[in-house]
């Protein structure tokens, strides 16, 4: 184990090769979030230093699908909460290119985003791709954005 850190010490989960923050914004109607088709890209999984119980393995993950306006990303951080079951680290921290508008057209609030967000993810059954791809140790593909607007999640 390296010296300064205890077993309950966490590092970073993995960062994927694809971020999606860095994406162009796609401005999508609330309404309309059913369209959305979203396929898993890529996964990581890690274990926190010197603990070897199924609640220290965490990771992330990363989906996208095509609409009409471009290409959306979905990223989120999960952990292994019991055996075979994995949950997002954090539900306010799902980071995505989406910008959701209301029935107004107007941006909606960073609550309501969120909600929407987790509604996505939780529309996925995401846990088995995940899973898989970390077992299989899948290496994420390598594209990047240049010269686009960094977009905080």
């Amino acid at each position: 184990m390296m010296q300064g850190l205890s077993a309950g010490d966490r590092a970073a989960p993995p960062a994927l090769a694809l971020d999606v923050r860095s994406w162009p914004i796609i401005e999508w109607s609330a309404g309309r979030i059913q369209q959305i088709v979203l396929l898993h890209l890529a996964s990581r999984g890690d274990e926190a230093l010197g603990r070897a119980d199924v609640a220290s393995q965490y990771g992330s993950t990363l989906w996208c699908g095509l609409v009409s306006s471009g290409l959306v990303g979905v990223s989120w951080s999960w952990q292994h909460i019991a055996p075979g079951v994995l949950a997002i680290a954090d539900p306010l921290a799902i980071c995505s290119n989406l910008r959701w508008l209301g029935d107004d057209g107007h941006v909606l609030g960073a609550i309501a985003g969120a909600a929407l967000h987790n509604r996505l993810v939780a529309s996925l059954h995401w846990q088995d791709a995940v899973r898989d791809a970390v077992q299989a140790n899948t290496p994420a593909p390598v594209v990047s954005w240049p010269e686009q607007p960094f977009v905080r999640c």
